[in-house]
């Protein structure tokens, strides 16, 4: 008796989850703006972000000042991609052998299986207020360096190494 089996699977697996802040500061709390440029974790260009200028932190979608006791978070957000696919397929040849008083049932198989999968992560940092924890909003972060260029750290409240730029007093 010949006897198989296949299974075949396609998957498609997306899904974004935000992290716990941004790792950098001491148990992932908010902190007041002086502790977000002054903490150590936060480096640019090898020195502290407050290393690059004045700080001047703004509301990404009006470019107006954040009040000075609103505390900031910074915090990370994980998109993933998870696609993948599967096949197996399996066969036995089973049989019988018989003398007599003697019997036996031999049986012969393959397994056969296929199983890949892909991992995509794109990990995107931001900073936003936490000052009532109802209605956070994006924060900018530029500095204004000592020949007058302004230095972006965050914009439109992205941050990472994408994002440090400078632009050139004109």
């Amino acid at each position: 008796m010949l006897n198989g089996k296949a299974k075949a699977a396609d998957y498609e697996h997306q899904f974004n989850l935000f992290l716990d802040g941004d790792g950098l500061s001491t148990g992932n709390i908010p902190e007041s703006q002086s502790d977000y440029i002054s903490n150590p974790g936060r480096m640019a260009n090898g020195g502290l972000l407050s290393d690059l200028g004045t700080a001047s932190f703004t509301w990404s979608e009006t470019g107006n000042p954040v009040p000075s006791d609103y505390l900031l978070f910074g915090n990370r957000i994980l998109d993933r991609q998870r696609d993948g696919d599967f096949f197996s397929t399996e066969f036995n040849v089973t049989g019988e052998l018989s003398s007599g008083d003697f019997e036996h049932t031999v049986n012969i198989g393959t397994f056969f299986i296929h199983a890949q999968q892909m991992d995509y992560n794109i990990i995107s940092s931001y900073l936003a207020d936490f000052s009532d924890g109802k209605n956070a909003r994006l924060v900018d972060l530029s500095f204004r360096d000592s020949a007058g260029n302004e230095v972006f750290y965050s914009k439109n409240g992205v941050t990472g190494p994408d994002v440090l730029v400078i632009q050139t007093k004109t």
